[in-house]
């Protein structure tokens, strides 16, 4: 929907002035309007800041910060609040007087009337900042699952706020130090891990929370964080049918609810079964919304013209081919590493469809992602209590035979190794499992073994649960979901995601292993109970697919010569030679999906640090 950005700080002008620095820095995120106020309050000042894109009531009566006339309070909002028509119809029976139709105006009536614990009552993505006039206070908050981003930079002078961390670097108020611990699990993992940036002084607030804060004698007190959603752990009883049915009945209200928009909605629809899903239940709710699938000039096997092209007939949707040719997914490379909040080795593929989506108009469409973490579609939902039974019942001694292997498939031998020195529980498995770099590799780089805790996810739940929220959690939060907001909103289009809609959320979190993983079922058996009109009965003998680009080519191709510029400058800020040249040599060996990840996720980051980052 937007970007946001905000400072408290005791000196007036340097707040005008970061906050005049902010804005610009987010401009793609809001290419309709932008606003901004500097409030005298507490001692100090604190600027509020904004850029719209205009997809909710489109008059200037959505224009913010927005302020509430009654108690003055203020309001800079990013997201959407799904179902905000019938908070809109309770705040009006209390005796709010409404101006405009946007849900922002619904957000800032409910804290104003309710004040933080309105949050709870919310369905939607969102990250916000609500100035409590009265009381002199600023409350942040951030939606569930994070699916909008909100980083904050904090000192002894102040606290500045912004929907992504080049906003807060180019507000002057943080010192660019590199942090390099994050950066040790960004290439553990292939993506920053919450609430770690690149940058020691910025963090990403937690997701799933809110935060008063006391602004007073020109200083910015914070209270203790108060989390507004945890999930439901399984439940036992109730037969497949009736969980399906509880399935549909979820979706289909979270598809109805995401529709919700003054300007035209589009779909990104694969040759998978999750968009099918959100596709098929769209055009059955009578959405005239328009399909997009990805296709290549070239022939591949990654192309998902076709089918794309067969699911939209079948299911009565409008369909939208984006052609893309080598040339120009190359040719896309550049734009999207400037692009780039912070690094990643996912994105580009949205960055692309992203946007054709935009130039075909549209400025909202909805996506599948979700359904492989809720409903049991990873491999990890089978491998990992493969690995661990397999595990208990060997001993420790699998140094050797990562010993033997190494001669034959290095990569394959490092994991092993990592395998045998990793707890026998499936946190430490799971994470093992989505490793980029191993251990050794981190070492040769110069870096410590990286292994962390998972702290977000609470305890309890059977085997199938705690994977699904560490997929949610982990992957999902930290690089599906971060990626799909940064490169959608890079070209100022905002992708929803009905299937982490909140009633989706609360049904999927109740199942039983039974139910998420049936040792006997399909792939996601639940969803396929849940809508059998909807999906392809050949998907269940298909490999899982999406639009996935060929890197390990172009990296060994058309690639070569930036990979080799951004590898340099990876050395030149003092990543050791041998270190680098050791992931190159492996990859080139044997160029498989494995080794391309690693090559890429050091060529990314050395390519940001080589626009970015001072030696």
């Amino acid at each position: 929907m937007c970007g946001i950005a905000g400072i408290f700080s005791k000196d007036e002008h340097l707040a005008a002035a970061a906050l005049g620095r902010m804005l610009p820095a987010l401009a793609h995120r809001g290419p309709d309007d932008r606003g901004h106020e500097v409030l005298a309050t507490g001692g100090g000042a604190l600027g509020l800041g904004q850029t719209r894109l205009a997809i909710i009531d489109l008059s200037p009566a959505g224009h913010q910060p927005m302020r509430d006339p009654a108690s003055g309070n203020w309001l800079v909002f990013n997201g959407e609040i799904y179902g905000f028509k019938s908070l809109r119809e309770r705040l009006t029976a209390e005796g709010y007087r409404f101006r405009g139709a946007s849900d922002t105006e619904v957000l800032l009536a409910g804290l104003t009337a309710h004040g933080a614990g309105f949050l709870a009552e919310l369905d939607g993505m969102y990250a916000l900042a609500f100035f409590d006039a009265r009381g002199e206070r600023l409350l942040l908050a951030r939606d569930p699952l994070g699916i909008k981003p909100l980083y904050v930079a904090e000192d002894a002078a102040g606290i500045a706020f912004a929907s992504e961390v080049r906003a807060l670097v180019a507000a002057g108020v943080v010192a660019p130090e590199l942090d390099r611990g994050a950066i040790r699990r960004y290439l553990a993992y292939g993506a920053f891990q919450d609430p770690e940036t690149p940058y020691a002084a910025v963090r990403a607030f937690p997701r799933g929370t809110c935060q008063w804060i006391t602004l007073a004698a020109g200083r910015a007190r914070l209270e203790p964080r108060r989390r507004l959603w945890a999930p439901a752990l399984p439940e036992a009883g109730g037969s497949v049918d009736d969980r399906a049915a509880q399935v549909r009945a979820a979706l289909t209200e979270g598809v109805r609810t995401h529709l919700v928009s003054d300007v035209p909605v589009g779909v990104f629809l694969s040759s998978g079964m999750d968009s099918a899903i959100v596709g098929g239940l769209a055009a059955g709710l009578g959405a005239a919304v328009t399909a997009l699938t990805v296709s290549f000039r070239e022939p591949t096997s990654l192309d998902e013209g076709t089918l794309g092209a067969q699911t939209a007939e079948r299911l009565g949707l409008a369909h939208q081919a984006v052609v893309v040719g080598v040339e120009d997914a190359l040719g896309s490379l550049s734009s999207w590493l400037a692009a780039l909040d912070v690094p990643s080795i996912d994105g580009l593929n949205t960055y692309i469809v992203s946007r054709a989506a935009r130039a075909l108009g549209l400025k909202v469409a909805l996506t599948g992602l979700g359904a492989d973490e809720l409903f049991g579609g990873y491999p990890s939902f089978r491998q990992v209590p493969r690995a661990r039974a397999w595990l208990a019942a060997v001993p420790r001694g699998l140094a050797p035979l990562a010993r033997l292997l190494a001669a034959v498939d290095p990569m394959r031998a490092e994991k092993l190794a990592d395998l045998a020195a990793a707890e026998r529980t499936v946190d430490a498995l799971y994470l093992m499992r989505r490793r980029c770099l191993s251990d050794a590799r981190l070492a040769a780089l110069g870096f410590a073994p990286a292994a962390d805790a998972v702290d977000e996810v609470p305890a309890g739940g059977d085997a199938a649960w705690r994977l699904s929220q560490l997929e949610c959690f982990r992957y999902m939060g930290n690089t599906l979901l971060r990626d799909l907001d940064a490169n959608s909103m890079a070209h100022g289009l905002e992708l929803r995601v009905p299937f982490l809609a909140r009633g989706v959320l609360d049904v999927a979190a109740r199942l039983p292993e039974s139910a998420r993983v049936p040792p006997d079922g399909r792939r996601k058996e639940l969803l396929w109970r849940a809508f059998p009109e909807l999906i392809r009965p050949e998907l269940a003998g298909e490999r899982k697919r999406g639009f996935t680009l060929p890197m390990a080519g172009w990296l060994n191709g058309p690639l070569r010569e930036w990979r080799q510029q951004a590898l340099g400058a990876l050395t030149a800020h003092g990543f050791p030679a041998a270190g680098v040249d050791a992931v190159v040599r492996m990859f080139e060996r044997r160029p498989d999906g494995a080794g391309a990840s690693r090559v890429l996720a050091l060529a990314v980051l050395g390519d940001y640090l080589g626009r970015h980052a001072r030696r």
